[in-house]
């Protein structure tokens, strides 16, 4: 039996893609039993060729939705279902996730497609009744459940904004966007508040501000709007230090770089 939705999607974003079938099920009434998702359990069977099985189901899909995040295109399997689509032409619903911006559409086949990115409960109330007008939601789906549904997921799609993502040296680079020196444990170190977030699981907070602090030794320091390159991983979080206030997390560093230069 064919499915409405063949939703392709980067195996490393299994968590965030759990979280929108949750959000289609509780807000838009798509049953999971409607989507063709390997994230899935139980979705491919035992005993078959999967390959085989995967493209028969784009095949007879009603519409394949396009996951896009930023490990989207790092994804051979994700690419070739991409262009497996356009070779197809299959009718597409490109979602695209932040910090990446709809116009990422562009560098796939499918240049000058309309992507609906996914920001806000705004973005999802289009989502809604785009899904609707095609036939994939129920013409008679209520909109009961969709906003308490849209408030559990949209906090994710933050997340997504905010938390930097690490290449594949375990590396990430943030901004500048605020720096000072302070005295922690008998030593002076200058501290650098970032644009963007480490990943604190599940005591993650949108409106928390943090900062990397490196010990200063009378050498270089960036500025304001300028990149710094570190590993997230190795980041240890400072005990305590003066005058910040409870939601300013503070994380030492060793190994701190400037761009793409060891200044540190």
């Amino acid at each position: 039996m064919s499915k409405k939705i063949f939703l392709s999607h980067a195996a490393v974003d299994k968590n965030l893609v759990l979280a929108f079938l949750r959000f289609l099920k509780d807000g838009l009434g798509i049953d999971e039993n409607d989507v063709f998702c390997t994230s899935l359990s139980g979705t491919l069977p035992t005993g078959l060729e999967f390959i085989p099985y995967i493209k028969k189901n784009l095949e007879d899909c009603e519409k394949v939705v396009f996951f896009i995040t930023e490990s989207y295109f790092k994804s051979p399997f994700c690419l070739a279902e991409l262009g497996a689509a356009w070779a197809l032409n299959q009718n597409i619903y490109p979602i695209v996730v932040p910090p990446l911006s709809a116009t990422e559409i562009n560098r796939t086949p499918w240049l000058g497609t309309q992507a609906r990115p996914l920001c806000n409960q705004h973005d999802l109330a289009v989502m809604f009744e785009e899904l609707k007008r095609d036939g994939i939601v129920n013409p008679s789906q209520p909109i009961t459940g969709f906003t308490s549904a849209a408030n559990e997921f949209v906090p994710m799609l933050k997340k997504c904004a905010r938390v930097l993502k690490t290449d594949s040296e375990g590396y990430a680079i943030a901004t500048v966007v605020e720096r000072n020196r302070v005295w922690h444990c008998g030593a002076e170190y200058v501290i650098y508040r970032m644009k963007e977030q480490l990943d604190l699981g599940c005591n993650y907070n949108e409106n928390d501000v943090h900062w990397l602090a490196h010990k200063w030794t009378y050498g270089w320091m960036l500025e304001l709007n300028e990149k710094l390159k570190f590993k997230p991983a190795d980041a240890k979080p400072a005990n305590y230090i003066a005058n910040c206030d409870e939601n300013e997390k503070i994380f030492i560093v060793l190994d701190l770089w400037a761009a793409d230069t060891k200044f540190f």
